[in-house]
């Protein structure tokens, strides 16, 4: 049936005349693989021979479609693209199969984030399950609603039922759990009954209903707005971790307490938890941030820095990573902010005590980590690089109180 989807007859006698104990039964038959055979012989679907042809004739439609629809499907190592949905409730639909294969490349990079900030960070990897799984209640907390909202349209429909009920009261026997009776127009209608109560009774319940639905499409729409402010601070948490790291917030949000910090632990900042970097400001008034360890480079630039913050680094030589706390795409700091943050790079690398050091600089956001690279090592993109002379005596000045790096 490659060339052309068979009849419901032929699509029965093919099964009827063969075991359907036979393992290469499905494989003998156009467009089904593994994937699309369970869809098409899934009990959850129906098994019978018509329900598996009208499964079989829908997955032909999806994949001959031109152009071909896009969705992306649940699997076990991530989403899947692929131009059917196979009728998966969550199965997510997609502009095309090319925007879904984009977009499960998109999900696979977030995703392989995820994974190595988790392996770095077990307190980020218990914060980010918390938030996702709270995300998530919240996001079927507003399908639900959503869904009680659609079906308060239905109000009108179902008052009819009661005033047809009560006008053809004497056409309803006692005792059944349905009737078939004229609507106002002449038609026939067949409405469903509860067979404890009289056709009065029925009416008055078809009128509860509609109260109930017509109370849903007046409140509902409040709650709704909520719910959705809710998955966004949620999904807004999300991102925040990644760019800042874990913070009181978002474990209140969460619900998670301050992690527990045993003897010999660094002491706490002030807001409770140890920070990976020193802290300086620029004489223009600017932030500065520099890794204290090469395992704290890491999470100071992937969770202590926003995107368009200024990364510097000392080119071929150990040393912190430095970040400029900067908040303008459109323009890069004054020079003279960029130039004391790049020699503060300089007196933390092992570049200390050369007359002149090359320090590379970009944006945030074009720093990455390479899968399995080793702590603090990243690649760069749009890298600038400025010539500074290290000077222990600024990076003293330009310290926070407390914050001076030891002695080299």
């Amino acid at each position: 049936w490659a060339d052309s989807l068979p009849g419901v007859e032929e699509w029965r006698n093919f099964f009827d005349s063969r075991s359907d104990s036979d393992p290469d039964l499905a494989r003998s038959i156009a467009y089904l693989s593994s994937l699309n055979e369970a869809a098409v012989f899934s009990e959850a679907l129906g098994a019978s021979p018509g329900q598996t042809y009208r499964n079989y004739e829908r997955l032909r439609v999806d994949i001959v479609a031109d152009p071909p629809a896009g969705w992306l499907l649940p699997a076990r190592t991530g989403w899947q693209p692929y131009p059917s949905s196979l009728q998966q409730g969550d199965a997510e639909p997609v502009g095309g199969l090319l925007e879904a294969f984009a977009e499960c490349v998109e999900r696979d990079i977030e995703l392989q984030a995820a994974v190595e900030a988790a392996s770095e960070n077990p307190e980020v990897a218990a914060l980010r399950s918390a938030l996702e799984s709270r995300r998530g209640r919240a996001a079927r907390k507003l399908r639900a609603l959503e869904s009680q909202f659609a079906a308060g349209a239905e109000a009108p429909a179902v008052r009819e039922l009661g005033h047809i009920l009560l006008a053809r009261k004497a056409s309803v026997p006692p005792g059944v759990a349905e009737v078939e009776l004229e609507d106002f127009a002449g038609e026939p209608i067949t409405i469903q009954l509860e067979p404890r109560l009289d056709a009065v009774g029925n009416a008055e319940a078809y009128y509860d209903r509609a109260r109930r639905l017509d109370r849903a499409v007046r409140e509902l729409p409040t709650r709704i707005d909520a719910a959705q402010k809710m998955v966004t601070r949620f999904a807004d948490a999300l991102t925040d971790l990644d760019e800042q790291g874990p913070g009181p917030e978002l474990r209140k949000l969460a619900g998670m307490r301050a992690p527990h910090r045993g003897k010999g632990s660094a002491p706490p900042s002030p807001e409770g938890e140890r920070l990976p970097y020193r802290v300086y400001r620029t004489t223009g008034g600017l932030e500065i941030r520099a890794g204290r360890s090469a395992r704290d480079n890491d999470a100071l630039t992937f969770r202590h820095s926003s995107p368009d913050d200024i990364w510097m680094h000392v080119r071929e030589s150990p040393g912190s990573h430095v970040v400029l706390r900067w908040s303008r795409r459109e323009q890069n700091p004054p020079l003279r902010d960029i130039t004391e943050a790049a020699v503060i790079a300089a007196a933390l690398s092992q570049a200390r005590g050369s007359g002149l050091v090359p320090v590379s600089w970009t944006r945030r956001k074009y720093v990455r980590k390479p899968r399995k690279a080793g702590p603090g090592t990243v690649t760069t993109q749009r890298t600038q690089t400025i010539f500074v002379e290290p000077d222990a005596r600024l990076v003293d000045r330009l310290a926070v109180d407390g914050d001076i790096p030891p002695a080299a």
